[in-house]
């Protein structure tokens, strides 16, 4: 493991607990091409990774052969990026893209605590601008909570009071 001047570190692929599953994103090293998300099949230490073909618009796209990539994702309390080429695509017997396999994966820790899923409908209230509004609590940490809302609910830095929805008892 080797500390870098940006605070991110490099580990072996094997270490960054990414499992079947694990989405990712890919960005074409081509100036000015679109990121894609796919999600990673598998991978055999030391020779290649496997996830799903990108897609746009829903149709397959194409990656020739040699094609460079950044890959970036999200696991834990860390996020990691490493540099990949294309090895191959195939469409039988199930779509895939091979990948060559990183040597290192640079991570750097972004969250100081884990975030434990939860799903709950609540409400959220700031009674200084007079918002109320039905949210679900994705995850929950020591730090704070992962919150979607149909509508924008303010800034960061912004306080709000967090009930229950069925009997607005505060959390």
């Amino acid at each position: 493991i080797k500390q870098k001047q940006d605070r991110s570190t490099e580990i072996p692929f094997a270490k960054t607990k990414a499992q079947s599953g694990t989405v990712m994103q890919i960005q074409p090293k081509t100036p000015g091409s679109p990121s894609y998300t796919v999600r990673l099949i598998g991978y055999v230490p030391d020779e290649m990774l496997v996830v799903t073909p990108p897609s746009a618009t829903g149709e397959y796209v194409m990656i020739r052969e040699l094609d460079g990539f950044t890959v970036r994702f999200f696991t834990g309390q860390s996020a990691y990026v490493f540099d990949t080429s294309a090895v191959k695509q195939t469409q039988v017997p199930y779509p895939m893209l091979f990948l060559t396999y990183p040597k290192h994966v640079r991570f750097q820790k972004v969250r100081g605590f884990p975030r434990l899923p939860l799903g709950v409908i609540a409400v959220v209230q700031d009674e200084s601008r007079g918002l109320v509004a039905s949210v679900k609590i994705m995850d929950l940490s020591g730090s704070g909570a992962g919150l979607v809302s149909r509508n924008a609910l303010g800034n960061v830095g912004d306080h709000f009071q967090i009930g229950r929805a069925s009997c607005r008892e505060r959390v």
